[in-house]
């Protein structure tokens, strides 16, 4: 194993699974200069033959489908590769007799009305970056072309989530943000919490957090009763996650708590380096589990098998949250241990699972779901 895994910690292979989707870093610059930013803003893109070869290589590991999200930096900054990628993927789809989607993550400052027809014509869903009216200009800037191009998403119909960021000393609107960029017309939010690229969270925060929490799992239970407004991703995949718990339960200590770098995704760089995932940049630390690069046709296949081991850390087998995945970039970049889970990831989790808990128990009390309410007694303390 790396120098940065815990000893003493239990290894368990699994089997290698099929690849279904992959990131294209199509650049490492970006026209933003968010402060949480993990990306090292770098002048180098990926150019149309590297593209194609990576979109052909992640195609090759994957079994009926894959789906590739176009990432960054910011990728509307490559627009022509784009433009490769949505032919060749449709090409390569009917050559292959595979579906092949993609996806684009972008901060929508350079998503034109014309730009949305086209991502529109391929039925591409994008994730747009932008933390809300009262927040985004204090954390990203370029509000008012960020807010245009949201605008042009929405025009265009696209299929839309908003990812905002809940950073330290940023936290205190984290509810009004949401009903906002709900008012503007999108039915999709997530709220990412950052906790390795920034500051830590301080108490304040964990009180704003906790409020907006409530407050959001008030507004969700709403649209589970009148089905009338925006899904909250991560509080929406929590609860349903215990409804399937409770219908079939299952022995939490054998959940499989792995990250999920390699595991049914990967990604590809500029360069045309094979990464575990889209954080584990060369220069991130992780440069030991480059796997090789689609422009020389290298290729490790004992690296991802080291990815693909199964952690069994003590305090992950006694947690009872059931929607976590400790992330080894987050571990890392806190702990300089990649396989040793971060203080503030751990405490939002939990918090966010004692949220989800008390929801799903009033969905079965309300009668607006069936089946057993979650035993009481089992919530995390945080």
């Amino acid at each position: 194993m790396t120098e940065n895994v815990t000893e003493g910690i239990v290894l368990q292979a699994h089997k290698k699974p099929s690849i279904a989707s992959a990131h294209l870093l199509l650049t490492d610059e970006c026209n933003l200069r968010c402060v949480y930013c993990f990306h090292t803003k770098k002048p180098q893109s990926m150019d149309g033959k590297t593209a194609t070869r990576a979109l052909d290589w992640c195609a090759s590991m994957a079994d009926k489908r894959i789906h590739f999200e176009l990432f960054g930096g910011e990728p509307l900054l490559n627009w022509d590769v784009i433009l490769i990628l949505l032919d060749y993927s449709r090409l390569r789809a009917t050559e292959l007799s595979k579906k092949i989607t993609l996806g684009c993550v972008t901060n929508a400052s350079l998503l034109t009305s014309e730009r949305a027809r086209i991502l529109a014509e391929y039925a591409v869903p994008l994730l747009l970056s932008y933390d809300g009216p009262y927040t985004n200009e204090a954390t990203r800037g370029h509000t008012r072309d960020v807010e245009a191009g949201l605008r042009n998403a929405l025009a265009a119909r696209l299929k839309c989530t908003v990812a905002m960021q809940a950073c330290a000393n940023h936290t205190k609107h984290l509810y009004e943000n949401f009903i906002s960029i709900e008012g503007m017309g999108f039915n999709t939010i997530a709220i990412n919490p950052v906790t390795h690229c920034y500051e830590p969270y301080g108490e304040q925060d964990w009180v704003h957090i906790r409020a907006a929490l409530q407050q959001l799992a008030e507004h969700q239970f709403d649209r589970y009763v009148t089905g009338k407004g925006a899904v909250y991703t991560q509080l929406n995949k929590h609860v349903k996650t215990i409804k399937a718990f409770m219908a079939r339960p299952y022995d939490l200590t054998t959940k499989n708590r792995s990250c999920g770098a390699c595991k049914y995704s990967i990604a590809i760089d500029p360069a045309g380096n094979i990464l575990p995932c889209h954080q584990m940049q060369p220069g991130s630390g992780f440069d030991h589990y480059i796997m090789g690069n689609v422009n020389d046709g290298t290729y490790d296949s004992e690296i991802r098998d080291r990815m693909l081991m199964r952690q069994q850390i003590d305090m992950c087998i006694s947690c009872p949250v059931i929607v976590c995945s400790p992330c080894r970039v987050i571990n890392y970049q806190i702990n300089h241990n990649e396989m040793m889970p971060g203080h503030d990831a751990c405490m939002y989790q939990r918090l966010m699972f004692d949220v989800a808990v008390n929801l799903y128990n009033k969905l079965i009390d309300s009668e607006i779901w069936d089946g057993p309410k979650y035993p009481a007694g089992r919530e995390c303390s945080v």
